[in-house]
């Protein structure tokens, strides 16, 4: 039995719903589908009745939306999505810093040419992504809160958004552009969780860390 099972068979199992509905994400919170394939695509067997729940994320929709949606009861129905948030087959997006979200905006910015200082920045930022640390590819301190995390990384990946500069005539400058949106990505994935983030500065720690000289 893989590792999501022995969660759903553990979560199936509590009887307390007070004690799921007080886990839940609040009722306003926007549920979506996992971006890390190892947690979307787990060895975990669910049945029609949770297939019928997944249909309804279209990440934009809340808990209180699917729920209301379902022909389930609203205990059974918040329980099965308790369940499959264990599993992290679905995870709760805070809106305005969904990539729909981003692209929306960006679609209504208008197209202009190529600024020479962004595409100094670009070159800047593809040939220093193994060499800057998270922080300062965000432009941040590291001592920053998440709330300026948030807004750094939504400025920056409405900048760098490959959807911006599709008019652009240079394959491999949008090939970089892609790279650095990728890049974006998985360091607010990382910033944005506490536990990823502790370990991601004490690895920088490490890394900044003076030689003793005998």
């Amino acid at each position: 039995m893989s590792a999501a099972d022995l969660i759903c068979r553990g979560v199936r199992r509590i009887t307390d719903i007070d004690h799921i509905r007080n886990a839940m994400p609040p009722p306003d919170m926007v549920l979506g589908y996992s971006a890390d394939p190892i947690d979307l695509y787990q060895d975990i067997n669910i049945d029609q009745t949770d297939k019928d729940i997944l249909s309804l994320l279209d990440e934009k929709r809340t808990v209180q939306e699917i729920v209301s949606l379902t022909s389930l009861d609203e205990s059974l129905a918040t329980k099965i999505l308790y369940t499959l948030l264990c599993t992290r087959i679905i995870t709760p997006i805070e809106k305005g810093f969904t990539d729909e979200s981003i692209h929306e905006d960006i679609l209504r910015e208008e197209k202009i040419a190529i600024d020479p200082d962004f595409s100094d920045k670009v070159e800047f930022l593809f040939n220093r992504m193994d060499s800057l640390d998270y922080y300062s590819f965000l432009e941040i301190e590291k001592w920053d809160a998440p709330d300026k995390i948030k807004k750094a990384y939504y400025q920056a990946a409405k900048k760098f958004h490959p959807d911006k500069h599709l008019h652009l005539p240079s394959d491999t400058f949008k090939n970089k552009l892609n790279t650095i949106f990728a890049h974006l990505n998985d360091i607010y994935k990382i910033l944005s969780n506490p536990d990823s983030r502790m370990q991601s500065d004490k690895s920088l720690s490490v890394k900044q860390e003076p030689l003793v000289r005998s």
